[in-house]
């Protein structure tokens, strides 16, 4: 007999409840699976907030000058730090 399996992909909601917008920039793919959307559920870092980056970002939260600006997907926790002054 044949087995029948069906599959339903139900996308992750924002913090708002709507739908998860894409977080993208000019450099390249951003988020743990490089698709531009903030949220992957295996992730070890985290990279769940898509932020609007300045350059001045990268050597405040100890990245170094990257010299890219833009919408990354970063970590909860490196937002977290950078909010609070811990870098």
């Amino acid at each position: 007999s044949a087995v029948a399996t069906s599959f339903i992909i139900v996308a992750p909601d924002n913090v708002l409840g709507g739908e998860l917008q894409s977080c993208a920039h000019r450099a390249g793919p951003t988020g743990y699976l490089c698709d531009n959307m903030c949220h992957a559920p295996h992730d070890p870092n985290q990279r769940d907030v898509c932020a609007d980056i300045t350059e001045a970002f990268w050597p405040e939260c100890g990245q170094g000058a990257i010299g890219i600006s833009g919408k990354w997907c970063i970590s909860v926790h490196k937002l977290g730090d950078w909010l609070r002054g811990i870098h």
